[in-house]
């Protein structure tokens, strides 16, 4: 009597002895080409969906609280603008709309798509032909949103920048748009073409297994219970052309495919890391570089750079290197402490902090999603017949990554968020505390119009009588160039310190 543990080489599979050697073969086919989830599989489903519905309803709060502070502040809510300079017309995307409208967007279509993959293989086998175009139609909305946070921070930097000639930045309107338009087309259309071509000759190579498990369900339906070696020489022989001649050639085909279309997403991904470090570590330095200057900038006065402003005529930095004056179109003036309230000082610091916690951040929630996305595509292209067999190489195949920028999303909008709101906490408190300064120094401003001096002699020193005027300082915002104006009562021979590129001015 055969042992129970007796197996029957065929082709590459040891058949037990007892069983429908076609119904068990053909079984080992399905489950090599789609094999079964590994344990655990509808807990990591539920957390996925759990991650990107917090990503979704994170996205909705931050854009609440920018609402809220955008029109508490008095700005206008734009998404998208074109700012006219005198070299011509940028078009820029408010990088604190886009950002969360991406991540709602790409995190709404990856839950139906982690839905979709669930209903198929949790539950009974359904047809898997649209999975082999899955690179194409997850990566192309992926690289969409990277490439919209990417150019945002890159046009903040190129409009916060000074070029060679007067009156220009480092990047011309033409430049700088075919960078913001073409090369994310571009990027689409290469992702596009080569994951349909890849998915193509995923399906050809599926083919080749669909024919041999067709052919294995009709022989295992006709199978008259015995199995010997006339029965072996027919599975070999209806099952040799596709194990070692087609079949073989259509997988080197489909490896082949898999790592040209890897080197396209890896370029891809490496141009939007390289202009998204470009533009960021450009524009972080730019802030600091301001330090704790103070600029002022009259009003009516068109802004050129947001961070730099220059005037419409005489430039005020010319090529001579000659210091504006007083009486040119725009100047800027660095005063001491004492020519600005110390008010403004924390407004300015608070501001430029801000600033660069939200730049690093949104840079920063660029590189390692396509570092890690690079990494992906290199590890699937190599281990492609690991990943092909193995059942939690092959989730990770199709739901991994996705996983991994839910939670890169999600701790960037956290952190935004978080800052987001402290600022409008912190901002409601200093309006209040700055109203009850207005007062007394409302009060001290009257006494001096009306010439009354304070107590002389005995080491006091008596108040100088002076002509006040109101000055409008005009703010613009880092890669905005949304501008803000504000009044206050200076002193004729004095300027106040003003600050360009404040998130937290008043």
């Amino acid at each position: 009597m055969a042992s129970s543990n007796a197996t029957v080489q065929v082709a590459s599979f040891d058949v037990p002895v007892g069983v429908n050697p076609y119904a068990w073969v053909q079984a080992q086919l399905l489950a090599q080409m789609y094999p079964p989830w590994a344990s655990g599989f509808h807990v990591r489903f539920i957390v996925l969906l759990v991650v990107l519905a917090a990503v979704i309803i994170l996205s909705f709060l931050y854009l609440a609280l920018y609402t809220t502070e955008t029109r508490r502040k008095g700005r206008e809510w734009w998404a998208w603008r074109v700012i006219e300079r005198p070299a011509g017309r940028y078009l820029i995307i408010n990088q604190y709309v886009g950002y969360p409208i991406c991540s709602i967007a790409l995190g709404a279509m990856w839950i139906g798509y982690t839905c979709w993959i669930y209903q198929m293989f949790g539950g009974a086998h359904a047809d898997p032909s649209p999975l082999f175009y899955f690179y194409p139609f997850c990566w192309i909305p992926f690289f969409i949103s990277m490439s919209i946070t990417t150019f945002a921070v890159l046009s903040g930097a190129n409009l916060a920048s000074k070029g060679r000639a007067p009156n220009s930045h480092r990047l011309s309107p033409f430049i700088a748009n075919t960078l913001l338009l073409g090369l994310p087309l571009c990027m689409v259309v290469a992702i596009s073409v080569a994951g349909i071509w890849s998915g193509r000759k995923w399906q050809i190579f599926a083919h080749s297994w669909t024919a041999a498990y067709d052919a294995l369900g009709v022989a295992a339906s006709e199978w008259n219970g015995t199995f010997d070696e006339a029965t072996k020489a027919e599975m070999l022989g209806g099952l040799g052309a596709d194990f070692s001649g087609s079949r073989l050639e259509r997988y080197f085909e489909f490896r082949s495919s898999q790592y040209i279309s890897t080197v396209i997403y890896c370029l891809s991904a490496s141009i939007l890391i390289v202009i998204n470090l470009t533009g960021g570590l450009y524009l972080l330095a730019t802030l600091r570089a301001l330090g704790g200057q103070h600029r002022v900038v009259p009003r009516n006065e068109p802004l050129v750079a947001p961070l730099q402003p220059f005037a419409t005529g005489p430039s005020a930095l010319d090529t001579t290197g000659a210091s504006p004056t007083p009486n040119s179109p725009i100047s800027f003036e660095n005063k001491d402490s004492r020519s600005s309230s110390a008010w403004e000082k924390m407004s300015a610091s608070a501001g430029l902090k801000r600033l660069e916690w939200d730049v690093t951040l949104f840079f920063i929630a660029v590189v390692p999603a396509c570092v890690l996305f690079m990494g992906f595509s290199i590890f699937m292209a190599n281990n492609l017949t690991v990943v092909l067999t193995t059942p939690s190489l092959y989730e990770f195949a199709f739901m991994g990554i996705i996983f991994i920028y839910a939670c890169i999303t999600f701790l960037s909008l956290l952190a935004l968020t978080i800052k987001t709101a402290l600022s409008v906490y912190s901002s409601r408190s200093r309006g209040s505390a700055r109203l009850g300064d207005d007062t007394v120094e409302a009060n001290l401003r009257r006494r001096r119009a009306q010439g009354k001096a304070g107590p002389a002699g005995a080491g006091g020193v008596g108040v100088v009588v002076c002509e006040w005027k109101e000055i409008e300082s005009v703010y613009e915002e880092p890669w905005t160039g949304q501008s803000t104006t504000r009044g206050s009562l200076y002193p004729r021979d004095m300027h106040p310190g003003s600050f360009v590129g404040g998130e937290d001015t008043l």
